[in-house]
């Protein structure tokens, strides 16, 4: 990642797009940087190098990860004033541990998507939960439900995986009571869908159908097109002895994944996330390639709240929470073991080798 797609979005945020494939990956981020540089160069007139550009993903990427955690003490404090009906302050220190210690490492700093697209599903799910009463029966604030809408949708323009959290709307649409609130829900998720009909159909307009090939494919989507001719994605097609080691390495993740998912199943207000953590689980295990879920789910925050409520439970004698969660040794296990994977990771991308 460090050595390939780096230059990708390096090549990109400098000159724009040469050939159609380049429509793929995130098409907001790299964008943002060549407007960026333009208008710098347009100011101070100062042609921006690769060294420049490298440097602005690193602030940018260490800005956002501080707000990341922010976002992430607010979310947690939420979760506990609505289902557990106490105002408590988490300690800062504690969500710092549980959003830098993680599978995703090193790759949270480079030229890449994931922080980006990570910043802004958090700060919708922020507003989306604190759109809402206590109860979560009632929208409380549109202003702010709206808005989460935007924010996942930006999320969407930076990474494609980040469509999932349109589940948010559709959960909402069958579980609050009132008939203006699902109305609201139908539109702010339309926000996202919008966003996802624009950003897949655009490069068909542009390309097609003089192009043949993936202009003439079922979805006229060019990523779809090439995630299954070149990157072999579909229903068990990555299942081959040869992928073996990429199983075994993503295994932990999967795993915790999932106990995080059941860990959380029983507080109303993250019922929601939980849909959409167990259908990105699915489809990452079973459709997609499998190594990569040590780096893409970072755009879930089910961990951070997971972990944060576990020792929020340990401290407070509650017991919401699966036991394995209460008990600050799985905890500590879970810490130690990210700790060394993160020193372990950067070594298997200096040597071409998986997580990719």
């Amino acid at each position: 990642m460090m050595s390939w797609d780096s230059v990708y979005i390096l090549k990109l945020s400098m000159e724009g797009i040469t050939y159609e494939h380049e429509w793929v990956f995130a098409p907001l981020l790299w964008r943002f940087m060549y407007k960026l540089r333009v208008l710098i160069n347009t100011i101070f007139q100062y042609e921006m190098n690769v060294y420049d550009i490298t440097l602005c993903y690193f602030i940018i990427n260490c800005v956002l990860l501080y707000q990341i955690c922010q976002i992430s003490k607010k979310i947690v404090e939420l979760i506990i004033r609505n289902d557990y009906l106490k105002d408590v302050s988490i300690d800062s220190n504690t969500i710092n541990l549980f959003t830098y210690l993680r599978p995703i490492g090193v790759i949270s700093l480079i030229c890449y998507s994931e922080t980006p697209a990570q910043f802004f599903t958090f700060y919708g799910v922020y507003l989306h939960l604190s759109s809402f009463t206590k109860s979560k029966t009632f929208i409380n604030s549109k202003v702010k439900y709206l808005l989460s809408g935007v924010m996942f949708s930006v999320a969407f323009g930076i990474r494609s995986n980040c469509l999932l959290m349109g589940i948010l709307y559709l959960n909402d649409l069958f579980t609050l009571s009132r008939k203006r609130d699902k109305l609201l829900s139908l539109f702010t998720g339309g926000i996202l869908f919008l966003s996802f009909i624009y950003l897949t159909y655009l490069p068909y307009f542009l390309y097609c159908p003089e192009r043949g090939e993936w202009c003439n494919s079922t979805t006229k989507s060019l990523v779809s097109y090439l995630q299954v001719t070149r990157w072999n994605n579909g229903f068990l097609n990555y299942f081959t002895l040869n992928n073996i080691p990429n199983f075994i390495i993503s295994l932990p993740t999967v795993l915790f994944i999932a106990l995080m998912n059941v860990t959380l199943w029983n507080v109303k207000s993250v019922r929601g996330l939980v849909y959409i953590s167990w259908v990105y689980l699915f489809t990452q295990v079973f459709f997609m390639n499998i190594q990569i879920i040590t780096r893409v789910s970072s755009f879930l925050p089910i961990t951070i709240i997971a972990l944060s409520l576990g020792v929020y439970e340990c401290e407070m004698k509650e017991n919401k929470l699966v036991r394995v969660l209460n008990d600050s040794k799985f905890i500590s296990i879970y810490l130690f073991g990210t700790f060394i994977w993160n020193f372990i990771q950067p070594m298997l991308f200096g040597a071409f080798l998986p997580p990719a």
